[in-house]
C-alpha cells in the first residue's frame, strides 16, 4: 500500500510526551483564598433558602477582591472578581457589600472596589438579553466579559436564574452547564457556583453529573446550634474536597452577627454535631476494642457515646457492622500483644 502523504492541518490541540510534561516547568498555582480555593479551580456553594448563602458568597467575594481573610480562609493578595447575580436587586447588592465589609479582616478596601465587578440581572434595561450559561451565546458573553475584566473568579449566583435547562434531575441536561464549568478551567478562571439544596436539604438540587468538574463543594444546611434567628446562620458541610487537611474544612456552626459596636461579624465555632465525626473517627481508627473504651478516650459517659453512635449511623458516617469488624480486630490485636498491653 502506497504511503500516505496527505498533509494534516496542525491542530490546536497541545499533546504532550510523558518526558515533556515531567520537564515542563509549571509556575504554583496560587491560592485565591487559603485553603479553599486555587487558581482555575471551581467550586460549588449549596444550601436552601434564607440561611446566608449569598451572605458568604459576598463576603468570600470581599476578601479575594481585597486580600482579606474570612473564616480562616485568607486571600494573601487581591485578585480581580466577576460576580454575576440572576436575580437580587442591584439596591440590594449595594447594601450587602457595604454591609459585609466590615466583616472581613484585613482587606484593601481600595483593591476590593477596584477588582470586584458586579453584572447583576436587575441593573440591565429591560431589554437586554441577560446571559444564559447553559447557552453557547451566554457562555461567550460570560467568557468574554471575565476575560476583558482579566477575571481570576468568576462567581456565578445561582444555577437556577442563570443557566435555563429542561430538566435538572436529567443527567444529559447537565451537559452545557458542565462544558462552560470546563471553558472557564481551559481559560484558568476560577469559578464558584451556587446552587439550591433538594427537597431533603441533605444535598445540592438535581443530577449529580453536576458535581463531576468541581474540586470543592461546600453545603450549608440550618445551624445545629440553637439561638437567635439571624440574616445568616448555617452549619457548614463538605462532600467534597480535593485539597489537604485543613482545620477549617470540617463541619463548624458560623452566624453573622452585629458586634457591641454596630458592626457585623462573622461567628465561628465547632459544629454542635461534630461529635458524630469525632466518634466515628476515633472507632475508625482500629485503637479501641469497645464503645466504653472509646467514650473514655474521648472523655465522654457511656450514654453520651451511646447517643452519638446513633447520631453517626443515622448521617451514614458509619455502620453497625463496620464498629463491631473494627472493635474485634482492635480486641484481637491486644490478646496477641499479650495480657500486659491489653
Amino acid at each position: 500500500m502506497p504511503l500516505d502523504t496527505t498533509v494534516i492541518a496542525a491542530s490546536p490541540l497541545r499533546v504532550r510526551s510523558l518526558r515533556q510534561l515531567l520537564a515542563e516547568q509549571f509556575p504554583p498555582r496560587e491560592f485565591l483564598l487559603a485553603p479553599v480555593l486555587r487558581e482555575g479551580e471551581s467550586m460549588m456553594l449549596w444550601a436552601p433558602p434564607g440561611v446566608g448563602k449569598t451572605m458568604l458568597l459576598l463576603s468570600a467575594a470581599l476578601a479575594i477582591a481585597g486580600g482579606g481573610e474570612l473564616l480562616g480562609w485568607k486571600a494573601a493578595r487581591p485578585w480581580r472578581v466577576l460576580a454575576v447575580d440572576g436575580e437580587m436587586a442591584v439596591e440590594d447588592l449595594q447594601d450587602r457589600l457595604r454591609l459585609l465589609a466590615p466583616t472581613v479582616a484585613g482587606m484593601d478596601a481600595e483593591a476590593a472596589a477596584e477588582n470586584l465587578c458586579v453584572l447583576a440581572r436587575s441593573d440591565q434595561q429591560p431589554g437586554a438579553k441577560f446571559p444564559d450559561i447553559a447557552s453557547d451565546e451566554g457562555q461567550e458573553t460570560v467568557l468574554r466579559l471575565a476575560q476583558e475584566h482579566r477575571a481570576d473568579l468568576v462567581l456565578l449566583d445561582n444555577f437556577a436564574t442563570l443557566a435555563e435547562v429542561a430538566d435538572e434531575n436529567e443527567a444529559g441536561a447537565m451537559n452545557p452547564v458542565l462544558a462552560f464549568l470546563l471553558r472557564l478551567k481551559q481559560a484558568r478562571i476560577a469559578c464558584i457556583l451556587v446552587h439550591h439544596s433538594g427537597k431533603t436539604g441533605e444535598s445540592y438540587r438535581g443530577s449529580s453529573k453536576l458535581a463531576t468538574t468541581f474540586e470543592v463543594i461546600l453545603g450549608l444546611k440550618p445551624p445545629t446550634a440553637s439561638g437567635a434567628a439571624q440574616s445568616a446562620a448555617f452549619t457548614t458541610v463538605w462532600s467534597k474536597f480535593r485539597g489537604a487537611p485543613h482545620p477549617t474544612i470540617a463541619p463548624r456552626d458560623v452566624m453573622l452577627t452585629t458586634s457591641e459596636a454596630g458592626t457585623m461579624r462573622w461567628d465561628v465555632q465547632a459544629a454542635a454535631d461534630d461529635d458524630a465525626r469525632k466518634y466515628t473517627e476515633a472507632v475508625l481508627s482500629g485503637a479501641f476494642g469497645t464503645q466504653a473504651e472509646v467514650a473514655k478516650a474521648l472523655g465522654w459517659d457511656t450514654s453520651k457515646a451511646s447517643r452519638t453512635k446513633a447520631k453517626a449511623i443515622g448521617r451514614k458516617l458509619l455502620t453497625e457492622r463496620q464498629q463491631e469488624e473494627v472493635f474485634k480486630a482492635a480486641r484481637e490485636v491486644c490478646r496477641a500483644e499479650g495480657p500486659e498491653e491489653f
